[in-house]
């Protein structure tokens, strides 16, 4: 009995330590992640448009919208970085959801677009998309959500889970050094910003690993929303 006892508490032990090891780890993991540039997004904060409501802010058109777009941010990107990107596109008139995931990882809350849309009964055209890691995991919940999303827009990302080819649309920069493009599988709605990046869809500063840009954000952004805007009014207003 007593070998028994000891050899539950060293087992005890070990898992104790490996839980605390862990979650150690994964709070310097978490930790250590890109943030906003608090002056790029300034004008933008400020503005009348936003609204703040628990993990999600979105930006009201004028007039409104019945157009949504449901957005989760890159991997370990602050979300708030994406605010320029996304004030472009509500310019054009289509109301962006902007998703503050947990500890900044999309695949913490890839479902998070369910309740985007449950609150929204106003929007009845949804699509969702996202940049990189908050790309995949939006095409993920594309996959199973088909019925009641018009379409999936990835930034810097590639599609995960089966999903209709013909309603996605891929943007990348020709600079991207992250982005894995051998995992494009379709040529259909693929556009190439030259000159763009990764780490330019938003307003984070340069990222480790990625290629240097010869535009700058804002022309990135600008051309990013125009490419989506031509998307989703082809999607909507068919020949």
């Amino acid at each position: 009995m007593g070998t028994k006892n000891k050899t539950i508490k060293i087992l005890i032990s070990i898992f104790a330590v490996t839980t605390v090891t862990f979650i150690a780890v994964f709070y310097v993991y978490v930790s250590d992640y890109y943030r906003v540039d608090s002056s790029a997004i300034v004008s933008v904060t400020n503005s009348k448009y936003i609204t703040r409501d628990g993990s999600i802010t979105s930006l009201e058109t004028s007039p409104p919208s019945t157009i949504g777009f449901i957005f989760y941010p890159g991997g370990k990107v602050e979300s708030d970085a994406y605010l320029p990107l996304l004030n472009l596109v509500r310019n054009k008139g289509v109301k962006p959801f902007l998703v503050n995931m947990p500890f900044n990882l999309a695949v913490l809350n890839s479902n998070a677009a369910t309740k985007v849309i449950d609150s929204n009964p106003q929007i009845t055209t949804w699509y969702i998309g996202g940049h990189s890691l908050g790309g995949a995991m939006a095409s993920h919940y594309f996959s199973s959500h088909t019925d009641n999303i018009d379409g999936l827009i990835l930034l810097g990302s590639y599609t995960y889970g089966d999903v209709p080819l013909d309603r996605t649309l891929i943007i990348y920069g020709s600079e991207d050094m992250i982005l894995d493009t051998s995992q494009i599988t379709q040529s259909e709605n693929v556009t190439i910003i030259e000159g763009g990046n990764h780490a330019q869809f938003g307003n984070y500063g340069p990222q480790s690993g990625d290629g240097v840009p010869t535009i700058t954000p804002i022309e990135q952004q600008v051309m990013t929303t125009d490419i989506i805007i031509e998307f989703i009014s082809e999607d909507t207003h068919p020949n």
